[in-house]
């Protein structure tokens, strides 16, 4: 008989996803049903054996969401999972299921209602009287959020699994910048710099009121709930020059009390040679606003600062009682007690040879400097060689692997990561492989020696040297199919159609602000180069969909 130890938490840190969002959807939904599952499971066992953990035939520790991080599309999907772990969460096991069955919010959302098609229309046009803020028409994409991010069904009670309190970080590119001092005086005189990287933080509580039942509430700076949480989900996927930038209102009080990590001039190590090299501290900006002063800021996509949400994600379980100094969490495997899970489905690379140089030429290397800045914001804060130590129990990853050598594994990974919004079938095949990738992390990598800490009376009894963090069982260990499924060239055909539209009209609403050319020469132009750009976009999403199995 006996206890066992306070829960080991986890915190998810969702990459950059642009159209892959749909496979870190599919994580998700594999996550949480393990999750379900196993949480049943232990209060079955509780109710048969009580705390005699030597007779349960499951792990008997907890585990606890503490935390969601996010950029772009990974910032979308940590919104979407907060407003859908509060309610009940329809699990999708088909990888075509049909257009009526039910499902939860995030694959409604990844997968049946966003899609290139309304991407490429023109009612943002239409509503700015043709004024061009984006290539794409970012209206579906403010649609879905504003849709997905309510709470129309909560749940009764609390996930046992989730914290009260899970905290939600979206990052954000701060276009307008905050100004900070670069000089010791703070008057008006002193030198400053604008600073560009910026989030929101959010913290979903669950009370109970008198009348019995919960309620779910989100709490943030300046009193902001889910509408200003689906406003912070549409800023971070807004995409540079490509979707529609997010103005969002703020108090001054969110940067004047925000904390920094500083580092020490003097670190100071205790007996046992760990070091505090690193404090927490407030840096307000050189402004005259003060806590109450509501602003504006103009947000894109915070991967375009290397804004990466890893480092959100690690210090807020590092906060966590009892508090970690310094910030770094354990990574022995026998005293890790949390760990930082990052779900990075843009960090594959099919290709074992040299990366092809661009060519050179303004277009190449315009192109070629955007997709760099891109990738490089994917890497930001992730020490790669820590989350691949199997001596390291503080950072995971779960990301796509090739099944077949030399083909990349995401639609949503061509087509500079919007391949995937080119068709439902597209999403579906990521949406399923992110599920089967999950259920393999969990079963075959996430594990812990039998005798870390926090296993208790469990993990000294257990018949192997490992324990799964997080265990599946029952059918949930039943491999998942994934099949690609191809579109036809005519549905590229009717795509590349759609898409001479737009590039039409946001060409010519270019033109009609310049004021250098005529209506009429305008469409003589068109009328020479789009048979040509029709080609060329075949020729390139054809070539690239078909060496990879998804076009016919």
């Amino acid at each position: 008989m006996g206890t066992v130890p306070r829960p080991f938490y986890i915190g998810l840190n969702m990459s950059g996803s642009v159209s892959a969002g749909a496979y870190t959807a599919g994580v998700i939904d594999f996550l949480v049903e393990a999750m379900d599952v196993w949480c049943a499971e232990r209060e079955r066992q509780t109710q048969q054996f009580g705390a005699d953990y030597a007779r349960w035939g499951i792990p008997a520790h907890e585990v606890q969401l503490a935390a969601m991080a996010g950029a772009s599309g990974g910032g979308i999907t940590a919104a979407l999972t907060a407003a859908a772990l509060a309610q009940n969460f329809a699990h999708v096991r088909d990888q075509s299921p049909h257009p009526d069955a039910p499902a939860n919010t995030l694959f409604q959302s990844w997968v049946r209602d966003i899609d290139l098609s309304a991407l490429l229309g023109h009612a943002d046009l239409d509503a700015n009287g043709g004024k061009l803020v984006s290539l794409l028409d970012s209206t579906p994409i403010r649609a879905i959020a504003s849709h997905a991010l309510r709470i129309t069904d909560p749940l009764p009670s609390r996930r046992a699994w989730v914290r009260d309190g899970l905290k939600v970080i979206l990052t954000l590119t701060n276009v307008a910048g905050v100004p900070y001092a670069i000089e010791p005086q703070t008057d008006a005189d002193s030198a400053r710099a604008l600073y560009h990287a910026d989030r929101r933080q959010f913290e979903v509580l669950w009370n109970s009121p008198p009348s019995g039942g919960e309620t779910i509430a989100l709490a943030a700076a300046g009193g902001a709930g889910w509408d200003d949480l689906a406003e912070a989900a549409i800023a971070t996927s807004a995409f540079p020059v490509v979707l529609a930038p997010q103005i969002l209102n703020r108090t001054a009080a969110e940067y004047n009390r925000r904390r920094w990590r500083i580092p020490v001039a003097n670190p100071k190590c205790g007996p046992d040679g760990a070091c505090e090299c690193e404090v927490s501290d407030l840096m307000p900006p050189t402004w005259k606003l003060e806590d109450g002063d509501r602003i504006e800021t103009l947000n894109v996509d915070g991967g375009a600062t290397n804004n990466s949400p890893f480092d959100c994600t690690r210090l807020e379980l590092a906060g966590l009682p009892p508090a970690v100094p310094g910030g770094h969490n354990p990574r022995d495997p026998k005293q890790a007690d949390r760990a930082v899970i990052s779900i990075a489905p843009l960090y594959t690379d099919v290709s074992p040879d040299a990366p092809r140089l661009p060519d050179v030429d303004l277009g190449s290397l315009l192109f070629g400097f955007v997709n760099a800045v891109v990738n490089q914001s994917r890497l930001q804060g992730e020490n790669l060689r820590l989350s691949a130590d199997p001596g390291v129990a503080s950072r995971w990853v779960i990301a796509p692997t090739p099944e077949i050598s030399g083909v990349e594994p995401l639609a949503g990974s061509l087509l500079c990561a919007f391949g995937a919004f080119l068709s439902h079938r597209f999403r579906e095949h990521d949406y399923q492989l992110g599920r089967r990738n999950c259920q393999r992390f969990l079963t075959t990598y996430f594990v812990l020696p039998r005798e870390n800490r926090l296993l208790g009376e469990y993990g000294a009894a257990a018949a192997g040297d490992f324990v799964p963090v997080i265990p599946v069982l029952g059918e949930l260990r039943n491999e998942i199919r994934v099949d690609r499924n191809p579109i036809s060239q005519n549905d590229l055909i009717a795509l590349a159609d759609l898409a001479l539209d737009r590039i039409k009209r946001v060409a010519h609403a270019m033109v009609a602000s310049s004021g250098f050319v005529s209506a009429l020469a305008f469409n003589a132009g068109w009328l020479f180069l789009k048979s040509r750009i029709r080609e060329k976009l075949l020729v390139y999403a054809g070539r690239e969909l078909a060496s990879h199995g998804f076009v016919e």
